[in-house]
């Protein structure tokens, strides 16, 4: 029946090029993927993290598998043994991989706009955090708030069902402009913004934020930079990614950001804490660094991304030898 569809059969709506954005079905907005890249996490090129010169951590944009990862690019270009851990508490993984106290190395901690509030609106404690675990793992039994989220997603996901999905979701656009999951987008080119960067709540762009809100974001961080050096003589560089609406609001509007970045820079740099800024440089590029139906950078992004991180540790280095010169 759905074969019959003369809009559904005109192209193939496969599983794998819904992957493409993981942000909707529906199939004005499909667009297709470039080729996976084996995950740096997973492959040979991952150095342990003893045997490291460099340690990453952080969210997919680290691991993003359609493009060669930060990562990877780091490991070829400084001719260096990288680790990526995809975690958001180093401490945790590093006092679960028994790591040692030894010579300073550098650990690059990667986190989207989003998702700093959430993540450091407390402390990075290991032992807390052991806590928090255990407890959301017995709430999500008693009460499973994301049952919705996992059906949906299973029939997104399934070869069974997903070009019936794809169909309904579709049709519901194109009759009722229904899009799920966010209130901002382009249809031509096709954009979608991630509805959490939109909307008016910790990690969106509308969202006002306290100078009490930036001060304890930063002082966690700061904890964290803290802890990191002292117990594992790890040199913390935060690197905070720019939601893409952060960047490309103006395809839609000329709605004020609340600089909750740039805030979060002056704040940290006052506390002694490295930052790796690309919110500048990415504001300003000629260049498209993110996906239209993605909330990932892409080829351009990456690539970007990479000459700054790698600017950023030659000035670190360089600095460092002039102090033991000197």
């Amino acid at each position: 029946m759905i074969a019959h569809i003369p809009w559904l059969a005109k192209k193939s709506l496969s599983l794998e090029k819904s992957r493409y954005g993981k942000m909707t079905t529906i199939e004005d907005f499909m667009v297709p993927l470039p080729a996976k890249v084996a995950s740096f996490r997973s492959s040979n090129e991952n150095a342990s993290l003893d045997k490291a010169n460099l340690l990453t951590f952080g969210d997919s944009f680290f691991d993003f598998n359609r493009q060669l990862t930060l990562p990877y690019r780091l490991k070829a270009k400084l001719d260096i043994a990288v680790n990526y851990s995809r975690r958001r508490y180093p401490l945790k993984v590093l006092e679960k991989e028994n790591y040692k106290y030894g010579k300073e190395k550098i650990l690059i901690y990667e986190l989207v706009e989003r998702n700093i509030p959430e993540i450091f609106s407390f402390p990075h404690l290991v032992k807390q955090n052991k806590e928090s675990h255990y407890i959301e793992k017995i709430m999500e039994k008693l009460f499973p708030q994301n049952l919705e989220k996992s059906y949906s997603f299973l029939l997104e996901s399934s070869r069974l069902t997903y070009n019936l999905y794809s169909w309904y979701a579709t049709i519901r656009y194109r009759w009722l402009e229904y899009m799920p999951n966010t209130s901002k987008y382009l249809e031509n080119p096709p954009w979608i913004f991630y509805h959490k960067t939109v909307e008016n709540v910790p990690g969106g762009f509308y969202y006002n934020y306290s100078e009490a809100e930036i001060e304890q974001y930063c002082n966690n961080i700061l904890r964290l930079k803290n802890d990191l050096k002292e117990q594992y003589n790890l040199r913390m560089l935060f690197m905070p990614i720019p939601n893409k609406y952060t960047i490309y609001h103006r395809l839609l509007n000329n709605d004020k950001y609340n600089n909750f970045l740039p805030n979060l820079y002056t704040n940290l740099e006052k506390k002694g804490v490295e930052v790796i800024k690309l919110y500048e440089p990415f504001k300003e590029s000629r260049d498209t660094l993110y996906y239209g139906t993605d909330t990932h950078w892409n080829e351009a992004g990456v690539s970007l991304a990479t000459e700054i991180v790698i600017d950023y540790l030659w000035t670190c280095n360089q600095a460092v030898e002039k102090t033991n010169s000197s």
